[in-house]
């Protein structure tokens, strides 16, 4: 299966809109953030980037229901990911604009799939609960309810001490749910099992890219290579985004016209047709 807005699959996503721009960074994940990178760039279009920033939204809200509109015409759910914050950034002032993008966005575009990935999966359940709450005043149990039918949750793992998030993710009653290996920082199959996987319904993996102002961090081909045969084993789909700008195979540093590694003919034989996806359902019937 192809992305049918994205035919080169250079991203495992269809559409990005975020509901507000910018997070804390938290993990070591979050150094090379190149969402950051853009704010510093562009601080008139994505405000501030960390601790004490206020809060910037984006000017049209009406964009998901575009989005919306244009998937019913094609027939299939197109994914949404929101590519500049982590939509469970535990701060106050997140929390009357998170209401309004479950309950004004979310719930309203039923034939697209919400990619929602975060470094803080442990707080899933309450922000999404006490966002439905708002809605109406009256207390919503995604136990009891259901999942939102149009929502995947993520987590991001960037190294083997990070991997509790995936144990976190699983608790989440979800249509769908992924991890991002991104960046990939360290060796994380060694330290984990199919099982480990089970309930998990797609992997993405991605080395890290130079910026203007830092260096890569290495990504070993080892340890793709052996994170894709665990997804295999599994029986989970697994797309590789790019092996970064520090790649190194067998000891080696590996170079990549490219600059980050990103054309799987240049990748070794048995990772160059992993860009897999798995089956995405529209919450309402397409037609």
């Amino acid at each position: 299966m192809t992305s049918p807005i994205n035919p080169k699959a250079d991203e495992w996503w269809d559409l990005s809109w975020s509901p507000w721009f910018g997070c804390e960074k938290i993990s070591p994940g979050c150094r090379h953030c190149y969402a950051a990178e853009l704010a510093k760039r562009f601080p008139k279009t994505f405000g501030g980037w960390g601790r004490g920033r206020d809060i910037k939204r984006p000017k049209h809200w009406e964009t998901p229901l575009a989005f919306d509109r244009r998937a019913r015409k094609l027939g299939r759910p197109l994914t949404v990911f929101p590519s500049v914050c982590d939509p469970f950034e535990p701060r106050a002032g997140l929390v009357e604009v998170r209401a309004d993008f479950f309950c004004r966005v979310v719930v309203e575009t039923r034939h697209l799939i919400w990619l929602l990935l975060t470094k803080r999966p442990e707080r899933i359940v309450a922000h999404v609960e006490h966002a439905l709450d708002i809605d109406d005043g009256l207390p919503y149990e995604l136990g009891t309810h259901g999942p939102l039918p149009n929502v995947w949750y993520g987590a991001s793992v960037e190294r083997a001490d990070y991997l509790w998030r995936i144990a976190e993710l699983k608790k989440v009653p979800a249509a769908g749910r992924f991890v991002s290996f991104s960046p990939l920082l360290g060796p994380v199959a060694e330290r984990l099992t199919a099982g480990d996987l089970e309930g998990i319904d797609w992997v993405q993996i991605e080395g890290e890219q130079y910026t203007p102002h830092l260096d890569a961090a290495e990504c070993r081909v080892e340890w793709v290579a052996d994170l894709a045969a665990l997804c295999a084993d599994a029986g989970v789909p697994v797309f590789i985004k790019q092996l970064g700008s520090h790649v190194t195979y067998g000891g080696h540093r590996v170079a990549y016209r490219d600059g980050r590694g990103a054309d799987p003919d240049d990748w070794p034989v048995g990772l160059r047709r992993r860009r897999e996806y798995p089956v995405f359902r529209a919450a309402e019937a397409v037609s």
